[in-house]
This record gives C-alpha cells, structure tokens and sequence, in this order.
C-alpha cells in the first residue's frame, strides 16, 4: 500500500509542475513573436510607423506581462531578477520627471516616459524569462530573422519593385521599408549584428548556422546600400567593443571550437563589402555603384549632412533655454520644429 501511494504522490508531482512548464514555454514563444512582428508591423491608416509600432508594442508587452503573471501564480511564487541597467533606467525616469518644469506640454512628457517605462517592462520580462541557450537562440533567430524581412522589403523598394516612399520611384530616396525611412532600417540592422553572431557559436544545426551566417551577412549588405554613415559608425564602435571584451574575457575554447563557422562568417561579411560599399571594387557588378561626385560630397549627402548640422543647431538652442531639466522628454518637437 505504502509503495501505491508514493506512486500516486510521484505522478501527482508531475500533474503539479506540468502547467508551470507549458506557461514558460508559451511565455518565451509570446517574447520570440513579439521581437519578430513588431519591427514589421504596419497598419495602412497610420502614416507615421512608429506611431503604429508603439501601440502594438504597447497591447503586446502588456499581454507579456499578463502572461508572465500566470506563470508566476501557477508556481506559486514570483521571483524577479533586477538587472544591473535598472539603475541608469531609474536615473533617466527621474531626470525626465524634472524636465516637466520646462516642458511646453507635459502630457507628452508623461506619454514619452510610458512608452519608455513599458520597453524596459520587455527587458525585464526577457531577463526574467529566457533560463536556457534554446530560449535565446529563438529570440535572437527571430529578430534577425525580421531584419532580414525589413531589409529585403528595403532593397526592393531601392530596386523599384515595391512601392516605398514616391509610388513608381526608387533609388535610396525611396526605401521605407517598415521602418518609415532609411536612417531607422539602417539602425535597426545594425542594432542586430552582433548579436546575431551569437547563433553561429551556439546553433547546433548546420543549416540553421548557415541560414544565420547568410542573413547576417546579408543585413551587413542593406546597411553598406543605405549609405548611412551613423550606422557604419556605430558598426566600428560595436566591433572595438567586442574586440575590448574578448581580450577581457578571452572566450577562447568556443571561437576555437567554431572557428570553421566564424571564418566562413568572416569571408561572406568580406564579399558582401566588396560588392554592396560603394567603394568596393564590385559594386558595378551589381549597378549599385556611387555617383561621380567627390567623395566628400558623397559622404556628406549620404550622411544627411544637412539634417545632421541642423540636429545640432537645434540641440545647442535647447540646451541654451533649459540649460538644467531640459526641455521636457518628448518636447523637442513642440518647440523647434
């Protein structure tokens, strides 16, 4: 009898922690859709883009949360790991809080800091929620899988063969993508590079660690093709950064253990520069070669030059009115524009 009840006890074990499981599993699934479709979405009556992206990032961060408190309760308790970036989010909540005191409209302070409060919401219920390599993996394969998507409706818009921002139009005045213009695609992309590397190391399939070497590379391409120097920029600090923290950190047994994958990385990022820079000597091959201006004209009208040295001008009027609080999260708009 004694034997018949713990066996009774060992499955009713199992029942208990059943559901708990099937919660994270759903939870992590809800994170690797939302990183996916967010960047994509689009709604037809919304011009602005991130207007759009806002709102559903808004109703799915708060399906998140609402899922991660489900998980909590069929656990029976809810423990939450702080990470160390709360405390320069903390910071930044209340230097927005005193920019209310110069701010023309503080509801749009109010409305800014929401927005931002919610996102850090996301990374909280990430670093809550993703415990195994699987778990990033799936993330990681799910955002560069919708840059991909972002960056190929770019280049077709580039290539004229989608409507972008001019209907019948194409060249770089016309990618949109679903970005809303070229500068955030570009950023966008080169927010998920590097990361993205990670699935070379980690993947164990081999097709899914070349699909990942080819979606990288092809990624690294559209940004070369946007011509947006903010974003080359912002790729060598990212390199000098990771460089920096392998000499700190010398990982050395798993880049020795990938080392097949990461050359072939290296040498598709290689190709992918030589023909789609503007300088590189295949970009003729390809039609996408640069005009004959001088270099520094390019640079300086790829750049946005014009955009860029007004950017600053207005920066340096607000900091002249509010030297101290600012003009109030979200007001740039309201006062310079």
């Amino acid at each position: 009898m004694a034997k018949r009840s713990g066996k009774k006890q060992k499955g009713a074990h199992k029942e208990v922690n059943r559901p708990p499981a099937i919660w994270d599993r759903i939870l992590v699934y809800s994170v690797a859709f939302t990183v996916f479709a967010i960047p994509l979405f689009i709604w037809p009556g919304i011009t602005e883009y991130g207007y759009g992206k806002s709102i559903v990032g808004l109703i799915a961060i708060s399906i998140l949360s609402i899922l991660w408190g489900i998980s909590a309760w069929q656990k029976k308790g809810w423990s939450i790991r702080i990470p160390w970036i709360i405390f320069p989010v903390l910071g930044f909540v209340v230097a927005s809080l005193f920019s209310l005191v110069g701010a023309l409209n503080g509801r749009v302070v109010v409305q800014s800091l929401v927005l931002f409060v919610f996102f850090f919401q996301l990374l909280l219920i990430i670093a809550n929620t993703v415990r195994e390599k699987r778990d990033v993996n799936l993330i990681l394969f799910s955002l560069l899988a919708s840059g991909f998507l972002a960056g190929l409706y770019g280049l077709l818009q580039y290539l004229g063969v989608m409507r972008g921002a001019s209907i019948g139009g194409s060249g770089l005045g016309n990618v949109i993508s679903t970005m809303g213009n070229k500068n955030y695609l570009g950023g966008f992309l080169a927010y998920t590079l590097f990361p993205a590397v990670v699935l070379v190391v980690r993947l164990r399939s081999r097709l899914l660690r070349a699909t990942s070497i080819l979606l990288i590379s092809f990624s690294f391409g559209t940004v070369l093709l946007l011509e947006q120097m903010g974003t080359v920029i912002s790729l060598i600090i990212a390199a000098i950064t990771l460089i920096v923290g392998w000499l700190i950190f010398r990982p050395v047994e798993p880049l020795r253990r990938n080392r097949g994958w990461l050359i072939g990385l290296g040498l598709a990022l290689v190709l992918t520069f030589l023909i789609e820079a503007p300088s590189g000597p295949l970009n003729s091959v390809v039609g996408l070669s640069a005009d004959g201006s001088s270099w520094i004209g390019r640079i300086w009208a790829a750049s946005s030059g014009k955009t860029r040295s007004w950017d600053w001008w207005v920066g340096w009027e607000m900091f002249k009115d509010h030297p101290l609080l600012g003009v109030g999260l979200g007001n740039y708009k309201l006062n310079f524009v």
